[in-house]
């Protein structure tokens, strides 16, 4: 919704005091009264979001049975519309950062065959603290309205958590916009602490979007990229194992970077195919709710927002919800 405010009332907002946002792009003002706001009427559309996707790679820690970060691939675009036809290519910058796991050590030529590829920009860290801390410092640095994954909200915001927590890594709540200490509670009911982790960000879950929009015998990358793009079935994502592995050479090293990439432009390939943000939008306007719910599902919870407005319209009481298990 866009509010329409009249020049003459309007003071800029004075800091004082720590900040309460971490992105630099936030800006705020006051005005004298809320008679001064007015819902504009104009039909500009929706402005253009910054479209960060994600693609983490995880192993198996055999002394502390932990799942740890080797590696994140990143696309980027900074101009995505909501309410037009993607754009082509959908990302106008690719990154990946990579790190070893705690047990094991590089191949002995990594270092020269990091100079010789080319294919994406890679950033090597030596541990898992300074992976984490890089991509928070991207983050912030980028600024994404929204966060895309497959399965985001069900495993990497979670993994990502964690693994903050455990390293002790400053600046966690870099995640979303919102400068937070008390970290949220990690695979809480309904996944709330993954949800508030990225507050003032919109996390698109592919995985979610899929379910809600199409009907397939399963939701995994694989089979959507099959169902969805008319594309030959990728090889499955290697799992713990077999990241692991391809630690051992430089050549399998690289390969993993590469099968990361291709995972995530999959990812967001498969947002575009599906229209995921334009219809969110339009389903938010209809429903008169928020468009992070919607990207969420709940479809019952939208049509108490369809009859919230309808009983308003009529000038009726809505009924009392009432408590939950009654």
């Amino acid at each position: 919704m866009i509010f329409k405010v009249r020049l003459g009332h309007i003071k800029p907002t004075v800091q004082r005091g720590l900040r309460i946002v971490v992105c630099e792009s936030s800006k705020g003002v006051t005005v004298e009264s809320p008679d001064c706001v007015r819902v504009s009427k104009s039909n500009d559309g929706a402005p253009p979001v910054v479209v960060l996707t994600l693609s983490l790679r995880t192993v198996l820690n055999s002394n502390t049975r932990q799942s740890e970060v080797v590696g994140v691939a990143c696309l980027l675009h900074p101009q995505f519309p909501l309410d037009k036809p993607p754009p082509a290519p959908p990302y106008t910058e690719h990154f990946c950062v990579l790190t070893k796991p705690s047990d094991t050590v590089w191949p002995w030529d990594m270092k020269t065959r990091l100079l010789q590829y080319s294919h994406t920009k890679l950033h090597k860290t030596d541990t898992e603290r300074a992976l984490l801390g890089y991509l928070l410092s991207r983050i912030q640095q980028l600024d994404p309205d929204v966060v895309v994954g497959h399965d985001l909200l069900g495993y990497d915001v979670a993994v990502l958590l964690h693994r903050l927590q455990a390293n002790k890594v400053p600046h966690w709540s870099r995640l979303g916009r919102l400068r937070r200490t008390v970290m949220p509670k990690i695979n809480s009911r309904g996944g709330y602490g993954e949800r508030t982790a990225l507050c003032g960000r919109l996390a698109c879950d592919v995985l979610l979007s899929a379910k809600e929009l199409i009907r397939a015998r399963s939701y995994d990358l694989p089979t959507l990229t099959t169902h969805v793009l008319n594309l030959p079935s990728p090889d499955p994502l290697p799992d713990h194992t077999a990241v692991r592995k391809m630690f051992e050479t430089s050549d399998s090293l690289l390969r993993l970077v590469s099968v990361s990439m291709q995972s995530c432009l999959l990812v967001l390939r498969l947002l575009c195919e599906l229209s995921v943000l334009p219809l969110a939008l339009q389903i938010t306007n209809i429903a008169g709710n928020v468009m992070s719910r919607t990207l969420l599902g709940g479809r019952s919870e939208r049509n108490e927002f369809l009859l919230l407005h309808a009983f308003t319209e009529k000038d009726f009481i809505p009924p009392d919800k009432l408590p939950r298990g009654k």
